[in-house]
């Protein structure tokens, strides 16, 4: 998780992180902007099945890393993300009205 790439991206773009990559979606100018996730036979990698339920899909939801699945939660992100972001929105106009966040210090401990 120490190598970090910027993908710029607008109308009509396509892009497809490699398997295994850390991703966010984001959108700062003033217009919003949607995005469509595309995945395999497979299904979708971000959902988990919640502890004592049926493994149905009915069941699955979407999950971060420290519950097994792979969604990083915003106290779990690199705190750069979150100054580059604001920095972007500024330059664009726009303020940034996400609340504070109080970053996590212990590991997250990823599989093997």
């Amino acid at each position: 998780m120490d190598k970090v790439a910027l993908v710029e991206w607008g109308p009509n773009s396509i892009y497809a992180p490699l398997d295994g990559w850390f991703h966010q979606h984001m959108s700062s100018g003033k217009v919003p902007a949607r995005h469509v996730a595309v995945y395999g036979a497979g299904g979708s990698p971000v959902t988990t099945h919640v502890p004592g339920e049926a493994g149905d899909e009915a069941n699955a939801r979407y999950a971060p890393i420290r519950e097994g699945a792979v969604l990083i939660d915003y106290e779990d992100e690199d705190p750069e993300v979150r100054r580059y972001f604001i920095e972007a929105n500024r330059k664009e106009g726009v303020e940034c009205d996400m609340p504070p966040v109080t970053y996590r210090t212990d590991p997250i401990l990823l599989p093997a």
